[in-house]
């Protein structure tokens, strides 16, 4: 008997029963209920099941054609639902890297102009000046000199600006802007990205090694002469610890 019926059944036994007996049917109608919420999720199992299982099978299908294409419409209702939502998470993330990339025009703007200022040459650590064509210490060219400087400003800069995750560490899931939770699986970010990157070891970053006694930008080198020399090549006046002419580039020792 259905759920639908039995209820009916009691109700009707109940009219016939005295008022104080009333209680006992009151009980027995909200087992009733309760066992009809059941069965309909047990019908939702199986009907589910069944899909699964005949979905592909002409011979259920036959005179039933109805019901499996509104079902497979809803499952394909459900998937563009999911893959609009990705689309507005990619939307505003990429919303959101535009005015990230907009508030930091200014500042790349100005290391950008600091690049042609003194500097000291990453490679050996000799002062190079604006005016220098070339390293005095390496000889390398002061444009290589100063387009490594800026490498290592930009990469400094770029490591000590937060990452903002874009899915979620632990399930993958496309997150919305500033989220604090994952809405799929329910963890906190800041707290699963911390543990994806506790097993990560950090490289650490190059540094030039302090000049040796007696090597170049050592304070150990002595001057040879009181006379200033000059490069033999282009005739510019050089430093005693010079290898190279920032001049012209004409190695010197």
């Amino acid at each position: 008997m259905k759920a639908t019926d039995a209820l009916d059944t009691l109700q009707e036994l109940a009219g016939s029963a005295p008022p104080e007996e009333r209680s006992a049917f009151d009980r027995l109608m909200k087992r009733v209920e309760d066992a009809g919420s059941q069965r309909m999720s047990w019908e939702q199992l199986l009907g589910a099941s069944l899909y699964e299982a005949t979905a592909a099978d002409a011979h259920f299908r036959a005179g039933r054609e109805a019901l499996y294409d509104g079902i497979a419409a809803s499952d394909a209702e459900i998937d563009r639902c999911v893959e609009e939502a990705r689309g507005i998470v990619a939307e505003l993330e990429a919303r959101r890297a535009a005015e990230r990339a907009a508030a930091e025009a200014p500042r790349l703007a100005a290391v950008e102009q600091d690049e042609d200022g003194p500097c000291t040459c990453p490679f050996c650590g000799t002062a190079v000046e604006p005016e220098n064509r070339f390293c005095g210490g390496c000889g390398r060219p002061a444009s290589e000199v100063r387009a490594e400087v800026a490498a290592r400003r930009r990469a400094e800069q770029e490591a000590a600006t937060p990452a903002v995750p874009t899915a979620c560490p632990r399930c993958g899931e496309p997150l919305v802007p500033d989220a604090v939770f994952c809405i799929a699986c329910g963890c906190n970010i800041a707290e699963a990205q911390a543990a994806a990157k506790a097993g990560i070891a950090a490289g650490a970053s190059a540094e030039a090694p302090a000049p040796g006694p007696g090597e170049p930008g050592s304070s150990d080198v002595a001057d040879a002469s009181s006379a200033q020399p000059v490069c033999p090549s282009c005739g510019k006046p050089v430093d005693d610890d010079d290898l190279f002419c920032m001049e012209c580039g004409t190695k010197l020792k």
